[in-house]
C-alpha cells in the first residue's frame, strides 16, 4: 500500500500522467453477499439490445463515452441493468475474451473476465446501488464459468481503490500513461507489478502479441532494439529518409512520400482479419456512410464518391454487423495525391484506405488489401500502385507482408511563399506526374479542376 500511495502522489503532481490500478478478484465459490435494504427492490436484468437507447441516455447523463458503449453491443459482450420499475438506475459490462478502453486492448483467459463501464445514476433513497451491481455482475459472471474477475481503476482518486481493496480487490499492478505535449492520446509511460490483462506494448511487437507482464527493464530494452527491428525489417533507410525530411520541416513544409508497387502476376497471400468482417464492394446507396466514416473530415465527399463509382471505380468496404467499419478504393487511369496520378489502362491505383478507431489494428486494412488485389488480379490487371506517407510507418512496415515493393521515395517542399517542389530520391516517381501544375488544393479528377 505505501508503494501505491507514493504513485498516487507522483500522478497528482506530475503534469499529464493518468496512475490506473488493475485489480483482481477470485469468485470460484464465492458466496452471495447480503444486498443493502434500499436496494434490495432493485431488479439485477441482462439487457437486451432493444434496450440501447435507455443505455445512451443513462450514459449521456453520467458524461460516459457513447462510442466505446455502442462497441460493447457490437461486441456482444453482456450488459447487467440495475432497475426499479420502469426506471433504468444503473449498468455494466461483462466482457469475454477481449475489451476496447482508451488506453488500449484488454484480452482475458476463458476462464477470466473483465468488468468494464459500470455506469450508476445518482438515485436518491437506494445507498449502496454500486456495490449491489458489482456483485450481482460478479454472480452473474460466475454462472458464466468464469473464476477471476478484473477491473481497471482511476488510481489519483484514493477513495476509489480504498473501497475496492475493502470489497475484496487486490491491485496486482498499476500503470503510468502520460498523455502526448502535441496529442491528447495516452502513452505508456512506466508499468510495475502485473498489468494483466492490459496488452500496453502492441506496437512493439513484431506479431502484434503482447505479453500480459510488462516490466520497465523490458520496455527500456525494447525501445533501444528498435533500431535493430528496422535493419530486421530492411526499413532502417527509411527512417533516415524520415530524419532528413524532419530537419528540412525546419525551414519551411516539408513531407516524405513512399510510392509502392505490387506485382500481381505473384501469389497474393491469404489474410484473415482479427476481427468477422464481411468485405464487398460498394454500391451507391453505401456512398453517405462512407463518407461519414472519418468525423474530422469536414468536406462533402458524397458527390465525389458517387462520380467515382459512376466512372467505373470501385470502394471496397468491410461490415461488421452490417456496419462499415473500414473502406479502401480502386482508382482507374486517373487520380489525384499530392499531384496528378496516371496510369496505365491494364493498372490500378489503390488510394483513400480508412478504418474507424475502435477496429484499428485488427488486421482489417490487410484483409482487404489482399482481398482488393485477388479481385484486381482476376479483371485481368497487371500492377497496383499506392502512396503513403513517411509518418504512416505502421502501414509501410505492415504492407510488404501483402507483397508490396518500395518503387519510389518522393520529397515535397513547400516553402513560406507558398510554392510547392517534387524531388524524387529514390526508385522513380511513376504514377506521380511531378512536372505538372498543382496548388494546395486536392483535386479530384472526377469533378474536374477546383474553382
Amino acid at each position: 500500500m505505501l508503494g501505491l500511495r507514493l504513485l498516487q502522489l507522483c500522478a497528482a503532481i506530475l503534469p499529464k500522467v493518468e496512475l490506473h490500478a488493475v485489480c483482481r478478484k477470485s469468485i470460484h465459490d464465492q458466496p452471495d453477499q447480503t444486498t443493502t435494504p434500499a436496494a434490495a427492490a432493485v431488479d439485477f436484468v441482462l439487457a437486451e439490445p432493444e434496450r440501447a437507447a435507455e443505455l445512451d441516455a443513462l450514459a449521456e447523463a453520467a458524461a460516459a463515452d457513447r462510442a466505446m458503449l455502442d462497441r460493447r453491443w457490437r461486441e456482444r459482450q453482456l450488459c447487467v441493468v440495475a432497475e426499479a420499475g420502469d426506471h433504468l438506475l444503473g449498468y455494466g459490462w461483462l466482457c469475454r475474451r477481449m475489451a476496447m478502453l482508451e488506453m488500449g486492448l484488454a484480452k482475458t483467459d476463458a476462464s477470466d473476465i473483465f468488468l468494464s463501464e459500470r455506469v450508476v445514476a445518482p438515485t436518491p433513497g437506494v445507498p449502496g446501488l454500486d456495490e449491489a451491481l458489482e456483485r450481482a455482475m460478479l454472480g452473474l459472471a460466475r454462472e458464466q464459468g468464469a473464476t477471476r474477475a478484473f477491473r481497471i481503476l482511476e488510481a489519483e482518486k484514493r477513495h476509489g481503490v480504498d473501497a475496492a481493496i475493502a470489497a475484496g480487490w487486490t491491485v496486482t499492478g498499476t500503470a503510468f500513461l502520460l498523455r502526448g505535449w502535441r496529442s491528447n492520446k495516452p502513452r505508456l509511460w512506466l508499468t510495475l507489478g502485473n498489468v494483466y490483462p492490459l496488452q500496453l506494448l502492441q506496437a512493439l511487437e513484431d506479431e502484434a502479441d503482447a505479453e500480459p507482464v510488462i516490466p520497465f527493464a523490458k520496455l527500456v530494452r525494447r525501445t533501444l532494439a528498435r533500431p535493430f527491428q528496422w535493419l530486421r525489417h530492411g526499413v532502417f533507410h527509411l527512417q533516415l529518409l524520415r530524419l532528413g525530411t524532419w530537419c528540412l520541416s525546419w525551414f519551411g513544409h516539408a513531407r516524405l512520400i513512399f510510392v509502392c508497387r505490387r506485382d500481381l502476376a505473384k501469389p497474393i497471400p491469404h489474410w484473415d482479419a482479427l476481427v468477422p468482417i464481411t468485405i464487398s464492394r460498394a454500391v451507391p446507396e453505401d456512398v453517405e456512410e462512407i463518407a461519414g466514416l472519418d468525423p474530422e473530415d469536414d468536406s462533402d465527399c458524397v458527390p465525389v464518391y458517387r462520380e467515382r463509382l459512376h466512372r467505373g471505380d470501385q470502394c471496397f468496404i468491410a461490415r461488421i454487423d452490417g456496419r462499415i467499419v473500414a473502406c479502401n478504393w480502386i482508382r482507374l487511369k486517373a487520380a489525384w495525391s499530392f499531384t496528378e496520378i496516371r496510369i496505365a489502362d491494364d493498372e490500378i491505383y489503390m488510394t483513400d484506405g480508412y478504418t474507424i478507431p475502435e477496429y484499428r489494428g485488427k488486421r482489417i486494412h490487410p484483409a482487404m488489401n489482399a482481398a482488393m488485389l485477388r479481385y484486381a488480379k482476376e479483371q485481368g490487371f497487371k500492377a497496383s500502385y499506392s502512396i503513403l506517407m513517411a509518418r504512416n510507418s505502421n502501414s509501410w512496415i505492415t504492407m510488404p507482408r501483402v507483397g508490396w515493393e518500395l518503387s519510389g521515395a518522393v520529397v515535397s517542399f513547400e516553402s513560406e511563399g507558398g510554392r510547392e517542389r517534387f524531388w524524387c530520391i529514390k526508385g522513380r516517381p511513376y504514377p506521380m506526374l511531378l512536372d505538372q501544375p498543382r496548388g494546395r488544393a486536392r483535386v479530384d479528377p472526377a469533378l474536374g479542376p477546383a474553382d
